[in-house]
C-alpha cells in the first residue's frame, strides 16, 4: 500500500484518485477519523484479497464499480454490484474476488487501527442468518431497498452497530435542508445518484456527483441540497448511540437506539 494522496477532505473525487493511481491493485485511505478507517480499494479481474478475520468488529463494504464475489464465513458466495453493501460479521473469515471483466472499486469500512493478521478456514456451507431486512444483513441489495421504498423522500438504516450508523438517504430535487452541526463525531457520505450542493462552514459550496466522498468533522455546520433533475441517493455514516446534532433552531437531537434488540449490532 502506498501513502495516502488524499484523506479527510471535504470532497474526494474518486475520478481524481483513479487518474493518479492508475492500474490496480491499489488502495487509498479516504477517511481516518479515530473511529473508522475508510479505504477505497481497486482490484483487477480475478484478483482476490488475503482472506482474514476481524474478531472484534463488523467490517463492511460499499461497491462503487464493477461486480465482486464475497465468501463470508461459511455462507454461500455472494455476488454484489454497484450500490450493494456487504458485511462480514465479527469473527467471520472473508475473501473478496473481482468477478467483473474490468476494474472493481469498493469502499471498505474498518475499525480504526485494525489489523489483518488473524486468518481462518472456510468450513461446510451454512445458511444465511434468518434476518431478511436491514440493518446488518450480510448482503444488502440496493435494488431491493429502492423497490421497497419507492419515490423520495425516504431513508433506510443499512448498518447499525456499536461503531456505526450507516443509512441510505433518498432526497428529491427541491428539498430544502436545514444547516446543522454534529457535536460528538465526524460524518461522511458517498454520493450514489444525482447531484448535491455540499455546504460546509469555512468552505465554498461544491457541486457533488456520483462517486464523490464527502466528509465533515465534528463541530462543523453543514448541509446537502439536492440539485439537477433526478432524486438523489447517498449513503450517510456516523457514530451510533448518543450522537448529538445541533439543529438550526438551537435544539439538540441525540440518536438513541436499543442496540441490544438489533441482530449483529455487537451490543
Amino acid at each position: 500500500m502506498s501513502d495516502s494522496i488524499t484523506m479527510n477532505r471535504t470532497v474526494t473525487r474518486i475520478g481524481n484518485i483513479l487518474d493518479a493511481r492508475g492500474e490496480p491493485p491499489w488502495s487509498e485511505t479516504i477517511i481516518d477519523d479515530g473511529r473508522n478507517k475508510v479505504t477505497l480499494i481497486a482490484s483487477g479481474p480475478g484478483h482476490s484479497n488475503d482472506a482474514h478475520v476481524h474478531p472484534d468488529f463488523n467490517e463492511w463494504w460499499l461497491v462503487m464499480k464493477g461486480e465482486l464475489e464475497w465468501q463470508v464465513g461459511d455462507y454461500p458466495a455472494i455476488k454484489a454490484k454497484v450500490g450493494d453493501i456487504v458485511m462480514s460479521p465479527a469473527g467471520t473469515r472473508h475473501l473478496i474476488t473481482t468477478v467483473s471483466g474490468h476494474t472493481s472499486l469498493r469502499l471498505a469500512v474498518s475499525k480504526y487501527d485494525s489489523n489483518h493478521d488473524v486468518k481462518g478456514e472456510r468450513g461446510p456451507l451454512t445458511a444465511f442468518p434468518p434476518e431478511t431486512s436491514p440493518p446488518n444483513l450480510v448482503h444488502t441489495k440496493l435494488d431491493d431497498i429502492m423497490s421497497s421504498h419507492g419515490p423520495a423522500p425516504w431513508s433506510q438504516e443499512t448498518i447499525l452497530d456499536v461503531n456505526n450508523r450507516a443509512h441510505l438517504v433518498c432526497a428529491p430535487v427541491g428539498q430544502t435542508p436545514d444547516e446543522h452541526t454534529h457535536l460528538d463525531g465526524d460524518q461522511w457520505f458517498a454520493v450514489l445518484r444525482g447531484e448535491l450542493d455540499w455546504d460546509v462552514a469555512g468552505h465554498e459550496t461544491e457541486r457533488t456527483r456520483v462517486g464523490d466522498i464527502l466528509y465533515v468533522p465534528a463541530g462543523t455546520a453543514h448541509k446537502l441540497t439536492p440539485r439537477g433533475s433526478e432524486d438523489t441517493l447517498r449513503l450517510s455514516n456516523t457514530a451510533s448511540q448518543g450522537f448529538r446534532t445541533l439543529e438550526a433552531d438551537g435544539s439538540i437531537r441525540a440518536l438513541d437506539f436499543d442496540l441490544s434488540k438489533i441482530p449483529g449490532s455487537l451490543a
